[in-house]
């Protein structure tokens, strides 16, 4: 959580501290692994605006340009390990669900966010001159582009990229070795697969609540796919999220109580 504190201020142009926001992540944890339909992230959006005075536009493109490159690696991850297991992968419904889907995805994504970037500013002014029957929320479309487009290509590659990669790679080395610790013997290299295309699903929003099935259904996918047996797969998939719930509440109960004591000595001093 403090490396996602890191990412996170990058994002958001360094205004709020690595520090500051480390309570905010633990939280933003534990909304993520149990509100549906990525609802988690509003509460994000709600703690950085109401405790450091983020503003919504400069929010709302963070979680967008961290959940594209999260999506990103996502698939890079997906394409390398395809190479090496394409002989296992003989379905073309695996191969269909497992690349083609989610690469022509991450296109779109990085299609259209590089459209917003490089015409953001033009884009905004557009949105602004024109006379629409609802001012506010085009205002905000407006300011939402600006934001997109004050990235620059050297914030990008040389500070977001690289702290996600840290950031992916300690998630997936801790469930790795959670999964090994089970002794379900699946091996490093098909946990990681299954777990790059579990996380990219579930950039998407399409989580129930606590992830109920919409954890273990792509976990278990990508393991059947590459001849794992369903029923190992499926036991694996409960156990593993068994686990990130617990997690998840830890953290919940860590953020609150750091939040608390925030709000107070903010209280105090002010």
């Amino acid at each position: 959580n403090m490396v996602k504190a890191i990412r996170f201020s990058l994002l958001l142009k360094r205004e709020i501290s690595p520090a500051r926001l480390f309570p905010v992540m633990l939280l933003y944890s534990f909304w993520s692994n149990l509100l549906p339909m990525r609802a988690g992230d509003l509460s994000y959006l709600y703690m950085v605006k109401a405790g450091d005075g983020i503003k919504l536009t400069r929010g709302l493109s963070s979680l967008l340009i961290g959940s594209v490159v999260d999506a990103s690696l996502n698939l890079m991850l997906l394409l390398a390990l395809g190479f090496y297991f394409v002989g296992e992968l003989e379905e073309a419904a695996s191969l269909a669900t497992l690349f083609i889907i989610p690469l022509g995805f991450v296109l779109f994504l990085l299609g259209s966010l590089g459209l917003l970037w490089v015409k953001g500013a033009k884009l905004a002014v557009w949105f602004r001159d024109r006379r629409w029957p609802s001012r506010m929320v085009f205002d905000r479309i407006a300011d939402l582009l600006e934001e997109i487009g004050r990235f620059r290509s050297r914030e990008i590659l040389l500070g977001i990229v690289p702290i996600s990669s840290v950031a992916l790679g300690i998630r997936l080395f801790l469930q790795c070795y959670l999964v090994d610790g089970m002794k379900f013997n699946f091996g490093w290299l098909k946990v990681i697969f299954a777990l790059s295309f579990t996380g990219f699903l579930n950039l998407i929003p399409i989580q129930s609540i606590a992830g109920l099935g919409t954890v273990e259904a792509p976990w278990s996918w990508a393991l059947v796919s590459l001849g794992e047996e369903s029923g190992r797969a499926i036991a694996s998939g409960f156990s593993l999220h068994g686990i990130i719930i617990g997690y998840s509440l830890i953290c919940g109960g860590l953020g609150f109580t750091m939040r608390r004591l925030i709000d107070r000595e903010r209280i105090r001093s002010g």
